[in-house]
């Protein structure tokens, strides 16, 4: 018997390697003649660093850039074996503050801007890849751009705002693209970056906006795409992930000829997953709060409909499940019994114990997996 052990980070408490490390030793406890293939996974959000460079046997350096708010700190660049790509995770520069620190007017992509300055100077012909998930800005790129010396001008000249709230009503955009190479942003989401399914009202709660700031918030980072798009002769086309990091991506579609990519299709294809689940009995997945969004460019989602495809079962152990009913209701997938949820129920805590998640992680893998071996696992629906 072969089990794939795929889980995603469990945001804040377990990095996906460590969640892959407590899911294995509860399946060895049960099937202990089974070959058990720890698969850590990432979609562009949390970890997608460390699994680039697990899968690719890639070097991490350290280069200057800042947080949000402007306070310096180290950011790590991972570099492949012959130097030709290069990975960076914004949300090591990006991170969404503490609730008390968060103030989306201010927050500002900078940091990101500074790190990939580092890597130009270094490496000028690399492939950069940029993995968006996890941010806590709704700047557009507004800070990145202008780190890579993108200058904004009003009705009275040149003008720095200092966030997204405070760009003039007349914009207009210089920029001069420093990349040979066109970079990718991997995308942990399918959003749009306008509209009612885009990255403000999506988003922007989480990151601090209020419902009544909205307006507000769009109309800002429409100014903003509109003023670029005049200035490199490109329109912009909003789509399938330009939601993601607050737009960053969708600035630099317009600015330098950037794509905006699923980043779970990306770096599922990196770890080679397909050819992993086609050698597996069963599959297990997980991440911190499984709901609607999961289903929109994460993870969980593209493995889901990898082990449909694949007519393989799909065990799923979130920390939290908050499907809504109808999502369930509209499965319509005569399969659905192979995809199973068994959530950990964490408590609703900012900060929760590593410990008491590992532990709940793994009663709840151990469950799990002695009813697998009764043949009572995939009794009931799934999603």
């Amino acid at each position: 018997m072969r089990i794939l052990v795929a889980p995603d980070s469990y945001k804040l408490t377990l990095d996906a390697a460590s969640a892959a490390g407590v899911i294995a030793a509860a399946a060895r406890a049960v099937f202990p003649r089974a070959e058990i293939d720890e698969c850590p996974v990432a979609d562009g959000g949390e970890g997608t660093l460390d699994a680039w460079v697990r899968a690719r046997g890639a070097t991490v350096t350290t280069v200057t850039a800042c947080d949000v708010f402007g306070t310096p700190l180290g950011c790590p660049v991972a570099t492949d074996p012959v130097g030709a790509e290069v990975l960076i995770e914004a949300a090591h520069t990006c991170g969404l503050p503490p609730a008390e620190r968060r103030a989306p007017g201010r927050a500002l992509s900078t940091g990101l801007g500074l790190a990939l300055q580092a890597v130009l100077s270094s490496n000028p012909a690399a492939r950069v890849r940029i993995a968006l998930g996890g941010t806590g800005t709704v700047d557009g790129g507004l800070g990145a751009a202008m780190a890579l010396g993108m200058v904004l001008s009003g009705p009275s000249g040149e003008v720095r705002p200092r966030g997204i709230l405070e760009l003039p009503e007349s914009l207009g955009v210089t920029f001069s693209n420093p990349f040979r190479v066109p970079p990718e942003f991997l995308c942990d989401t399918r959003a749009p970056l306008l509209g009612p399914s885009g990255a403000v009202p999506v988003f922007g709660p989480q990151k601090g906006v209020a419902p009544e700031g909205f307006p507000r918030y769009e109309a800002a980072l429409e100014r903003l795409m509109g003023a670029a798009a005049r200035a490199a002769g490109r329109p912009f086309v909003d789509g399938p992930g330009c939601g993601a990091a607050g737009g960053v991506g969708a600035l630099f579609s317009i600015l330098t000829g950037a794509r905006c990519v699923s980043g779970s299709k990306y770096m599922l294809s990196v770890i080679e997953f397909e050819q992993r689940l086609m050698d597996a009995d069963l599959i297990v997945t997980g991440e911190g709060c499984l709901d609607d969004t999961s289903f929109n460019g994460k993870i969980v989602g593209e493995i889901a409909d990898l082990c449909r495809t694949a007519r393989r079962p799909l065990l799923v152990l979130p920390g939290r499940c908050r499907l809504t009913l109808d999502r369930n209701a509209r499965s319509g997938d005569p399969r659905r019994d192979e995809v199973v949820v068994r959530a950990m129920v964490l408590p609703d805590q900012t900060d929760p114990d590593k410990r008491m998640v590992k532990a709940l992680l793994y009663d709840a893998a151990h469950s799990a997996f002695r009813d697998y071996s009764k043949k009572q696992l995939f009794q009931g629906p799934g999603i």
